[in-house]
């Protein structure tokens, strides 16, 4: 009975830890680079993991958004590459195994972002350019992008309170800065079968 009692016990326990939840705080910023961080908390913060997002800069060219293919053999002679029906044909045979790869695993990222619970998600943003009139439009477009966004993730998550959304125009200087704080939670459970569901499903990929 003794052996039992502690197994009903152990199993208790798992039970109160796979359903309490893990919290994630989220901290985005651009402003010339960007920069934040993830922490997860779990048992009411006595548990912690901090990770530094790493620092990446992106930028556009005078000539905008491009992409420079350049090929060369060892003799600095340009190589030509003929693409033939076979080519194709081994092309889509691998679109069919691809497609039906990311079918199930938006499937499974959708079901657990069903679970997550978003208590706090603050989007602030600066905007500016040099001409008022391209500034006001600047503003226009990324508020409705953000708000085009928020609004399809409350079909995904579970919204505890309203998102904060505020865009706000700087005139005579040209700044565009974001900031998103974000807070949410989910249980520990759903975490670690969304994990083992896409570990398995990246396994049988091929």
């Amino acid at each position: 009975m003794t052996w039992v009692f502690l197994i009903c016990i152990i199993l208790v326990c798992m039970l109160l830890l796979l359903y309490m939840p893990l919290e994630i705080h989220l901290r985005l910023e651009h402003r010339d680079e960007g920069h934040g961080f993830v922490e997860l908390r779990y048992l009411f913060g006595l548990i912690r993991i901090r990770r530094e997002l790493t620092s990446v800069k992106a930028g556009l060219t005078a000539e905008g958004p491009t992409i420079g293919v350049q090929a060369e053999a060892k003799n600095q002679q340009k190589t030509h590459k003929v693409i033939s029906l076979s080519d194709v044909a081994g092309f889509l045979g691998g679109v069919g195994p691809l497609y039906s790869f990311l079918k199930r695993l938006t499937r499974i990222i959708k079901r657990f972002t069903r679970r997550v619970c978003v208590h706090e998600l603050l989007v602030e943003a600066n905007v500016g350019l040099m001409d008022a009139a391209f500034t006001g439009m600047a503003v226009g477009a990324l508020y409705a992008v953000i708000d085009t966004a928020v609004g399809y993730s409350s079909s995904l998550c579970q919204y505890r309170t309203t998102p904060q959304v505020n865009v706000r125009p700087v005139f005579n200087q040209t700044l565009f800065h974001v900031r998103i704080n974000g807070i949410m939670r989910v249980r520990i459970g759903y975490a670690i079968s969304a994990g083992i569901q896409l570990f398995w499903v990246w396994k049988r990929r091929t």
